[in-house]
C-alpha cells in the first residue's frame, strides 16, 4: 500500500474513533494504475479461497497482481490498526476512475464525426456490463446496477441480436446465478476484448475472428470460407439456452476428410437451417464457413442428404478422435484462450476403458480420467454411464469445466451393432 494511502486510512480511522466490533473485510473493490492505465478489480473471500474479477477481463494480468501484492503487503501494516477500528464495513470505491484502457476518441473534425457509431455504442455497453458486474460482484445478479447495463446492451444490440452474443448473455446470467466465479470472469474477458476489437479501424485477423464468433460474419471482410466437395455427418443435436426466447439449435458436423467439427445454428430469429433428422450424411456442393470461434459456424447451401452414416464413415470419424485427454484438455484452453465469451469446443474422444456401472468417468490410454458433465444434462450423463457396459467406439459432447477440471456433456455415443455401428443420440 502506498504511504499516503495509508495514512490516509489511519487518518480516518482517528477520525471515527469506532471500537472494533468483530467483524471482518471479505469483499472489496479497487483501483489500480499500471503505466498510466486504471483499471477496477474486485477481490473476495469465499469458503477461505480468495477470488477476482477485474474491468480490463484479464483473469492475471499486470492489475490483478498489483491489486494482490498490494492486498498482501497491506495486511501485516495495517493488522494493528484493523483490531482497534471498525473495520465491518465494505471498502468499495464509491467514485471510480474514468477507464484509462480504451483511449479517447480523436477531436471530432465535424458534427457527424461526434456522433458514435452503432459499434463504438456496442463496445461502450460492453464495457459498461464489465464495469458493472466487477463492481457488484459475481454472485450479485439481481443487483439493479446489473440489470441495468445488460438491458443496455440488449438495446445497442442490432436485430435481430446475433447468436453468438445472445447466447454469451444467457451464459452470463447462468454464471452470476451460479456465483461461478471462473465463468463469469472467462466471459467478461471476452466481452472486454471485444470491446476493444470493435473499437479498432484496421484489427488484425484474430480481432476480426473474435468479432465474427459474437456477432457474425455479415460486414466482415473475408470472414467466410468457401468449402465444397466434401462429405459430412450430423453426429448430434443440442437446444441451448440463449437471451431469445426458444433458444438456440446447435447441430454438430464432422468432417470425414480432417475430423474438424462444425456448427450448424438456427433460432426463432433465424429459423433457415438445412433440412434433414440427425443422424445424417451430407454431400456438400457449397457452404459457407464463418472465421470464427471453434466449432465454426457453418451455413450449406448446395448439399444432398442421406438419413444412414455407414459403418466406414464412423470408423473414419473413430480414426480422427482424441485417445489421449492430456492433448485434448491441451487443445481446450487454447481454444478458449483465443476465444474466452465464445468458444464452446465439441469433441469426438475414443475412450480406453470406463469406470464401473454407474460411473460417469471414461479413461484414455495413458489412465486419465475424464468424467461426464452432470449439471448440465444429468440425465445424458446417467445414460451414458449405464452404456458403458456395451463398450461406445466413440464419444461426441461438448467440453466445459469445472474446479480445474475438463468434463464432457455427452451428446452421442457411437455403439457396437453386430459388425457395424450405430450412433445412440443422448441429447
Amino acid at each position: 500500500m502506498s504511504d499516503a494511502l495509508r495514512d490516509a486510512a489511519r487518518r480516518a480511522l482517528e477520525k471515527v474513533g469506532a471500537a472494533a466490533n468483530g467483524g471482518e473485510v471479505t469483499r472489496l473493490t479497487v483501483d489500480v494504475k499500471v503505466d498510466g492505465v486504471t483499471e477496477m478489480v474486485a477481490l473476495a473471500l469465499r469458503g477461505g479461497e480468495l477470488s477476482w474479477t477485474s474491468s480490463s477481463g484479464e483473469a492475471e494480468g499486470p492489475h490483478v497482481r498489483e491489486a494482490l501484492r498490494w492486498l498482501a503487503a497491506s495486511a501485516p501494516a495495517l493488522e494493528e490498526d484493523v483490531r482497534s477500528s471498525s473495520m465491518g464495513m465494505r471498502i468499495t470505491e464509491t467514485e471510480i476512475a474514468p477507464r484509462a484502457s480504451t483511449p479517447p476518441p480523436p477531436p471530432a473534425k465535424d458534427e457527424a464525426a461526434e456522433t458514435p457509431t452503432a459499434r463504438g455504442r456496442l463496445a461502450d455497453a460492453l464495457d459498461d456490463v464489465v464495469t458493472t458486474v466487477v463492481r457488484a460482484g459475481a454472485g450479485e445478479r439481481n443487483a439493479p446496477s446489473v440489470a441495468e447495463s445488460l438491458e443496455r446492451l440488449r438495446k445497442e444490440a442490432p436485430l435481430p441480436t446475433p447468436t453468438g452474443l445472445a447466447r454469451w448473455l444467457k451464459r452470463l446470467e447462468m454464471g452470476l446465478a451460479a456465483k461461478d466465479v471462473a465463468q463469469v470472469a472467462r466471459l467478461l474477458m471476452g466481452a472486454s476484448q471485444l470491446a476493444k476489437d470493435l473499437r479498432k479501424e484496421r484489427p488484425s485477423r484474430s480481432a476480426r475472428r473474435r468479432v465474427v464468433g459474437w456477432m457474425g460474419a455479415s460486414g466482415e471482410l473475408g470472414a467466410v470460407e468457401r468449402l465444397s466437395d466434401r462429405v459430412l455427418i450430423e453426429v448430434a443435436r443440442e437446444w441451448l439456452p440463449s437471451s431469445e426466447r426458444g433458444g438456440i439449435e446447435r447441430r454438430y458436423l464432422v468432417d470425414l476428410r480432417n475430423g474438424e467439427v462444425f456448427r450448424e445454428e438456427r433460432s426463432r430469429s433465424s429459423p433457415v437451417a438445412s433440412v434433414g433428422p440427425c443422424p445424417r450424411v451430407i454431400q456438400v456442393g457449397l457452404a459457407e464457413v464463418e472465421d470464427g470461434a471453434a466449432p465454426r459456424r457453418i451455413r450449406l447451401m448446395q448439399y444432398a442428404v442421406s438419413l444412414v452414416p455407414s459403418h466406414d464413415d464412423l470408423t473414419r470419424i473413430a480414426s480422427n478422435a482424441y485417445r489421449r485427454f492430456g492433448a485434448l484438455a491441451d487443445r481446450y484452453r487454447e481454444q478458449l484462450g483465443g476465444h474466452p465469451g465464445q468458444s464452446e469446443p465439441f469433441a469426438i474422444v475414443a475412450p480406453k476403458r470406463w469406470g464401473e456401472e454407474g460411473e460417469a468417468v471414461a479413461y484414455d490410454d495413458d489412465g486419465t480420467a475424464l468424467a461426464f458433465a452432470r449439471a448440465d444434462d444429468a440425465g445424458a450423463a446417467s445414460v451414458l454411464s449405464q452404456l458403458a457396459g456395451l463398450r461406445p467406439r466413440w464419444l461426441g459432447g461438448r467440453l466445459v469445466d469445472a474446479d480445474g477440471a475438463l468434463l464432457l456433456v455427452p451428446c452421442v455415443a457411437a455403439l457396437p451393432d453386430g459388425a457395424g455401428t450405430r450412433l445412440y443420440r443422448l441429447r
